[in-house]
């Protein structure tokens, strides 16, 4: 019986004081179960005639019994199955306590009493951070919870599988000069308390000045100087700073152009 209740098929709710019974259907027996005796319990059954008797005859009137095994069989099979069950019993409510003569099955579709309980405890949270003292509490208890703990991805580390989805995100994705100038504000001041951060900060910003670029026309001979990579790159019609500083390195040749950076 143990056993029995991990599979599948169609099982009764028999009421032991009255004979009234409840045919229904399962994926899991024991998780049906479970769930009869926790909607039961909390008042909140969708079948009221049920309900109404459990709540006067109580928990112990009513007895879980499988009368057909279905684990070889699809979902639609099974609930074939069912209704054949329910024909049999069906009696408009005298003695059966199913509300249809169809079968009906939930399998699949979402708990909505769980959505309702969701929902119900996001409006009390709203409610509360109203108060002033419950926010006051509810900060301090998140600054010792960081004091404590530290952030809560602190030490850990992302997969490369990870990293390339973040950097896929952001591709194409420019930033707003207001967004960058409160990035630049934010790293100033945690710089401010990390030497080791600002040194890193300082040597980064010498590699990003770029150096003059000198372009030579290969069969005039005529020199041209460029301000910067960004600017060469765009004026000779490559693709990218990484395609320039392929024909700098002397990896590609063949440009109208030979390009040069400039050597102090």
């Amino acid at each position: 019986m143990e056993n029995d209740l991990l599979k599948s098929g169609i099982y009764k709710l028999i009421n032991k004081l009255n004979g009234r019974i409840y045919i229904g259907s399962a994926q899991k027996f024991k998780d049906r179960w479970r769930s009869h005796q926790r909607l039961l319990k909390n008042n909140n059954h969708k079948n009221r005639f049920l309900q109404a008797d459990y709540n006067k005859c109580g928990s112990d009137a009513f007895l879980f019994e499988i009368i057909e095994l279905t684990d070889d069989k699809s979902k639609k099979e099974r609930l074939l199955i069912e209704e054949k069950w329910i024909e049999k019993y069906y009696d408009s409510g005298e003695n059966c306590y199913n509300l249809s003569i169809n079968a009906i099955s939930r399998e699949g579709c979402p708990d909505k009493n769980k959505q309702e309980t969701k929902i119900r405890k996001i409006k009390a949270g709203l409610r509360n951070m109203e108060d002033p003292e419950f926010r006051r509490k509810s900060i301090e208890s998140l600054r010792l919870n960081l004091l404590n703990n530290g952030p809560p991805n602190l030490g850990k580390k992302h997969s490369r599988e990870t990293k390339n989805k973040m950097s896929e995100q952001h591709i194409g994705k420019l930033k707003s000069e207001e967004t960058k100038k409160k990035m630049s504000v934010a790293q100033v001041k945690r710089a401010k308390n990390n030497p080791n951060l600002m040194k890193k900060l300082y040597l980064s910003s010498l590699k990003s000045v770029s150096k003059p670029i000198i372009v030579k026309n290969k069969i005039t001979g005529e020199i041209i100087k460029c301000i910067s990579k960004t600017a060469t790159y765009k004026e000779f019609g490559l693709k990218n700073i990484k395609q320039l500083k392929w024909y700098i390195d002397g990896k590609w040749h063949h440009h109208l152009y030979q390009f040069f950076e400039e050597t102090q």
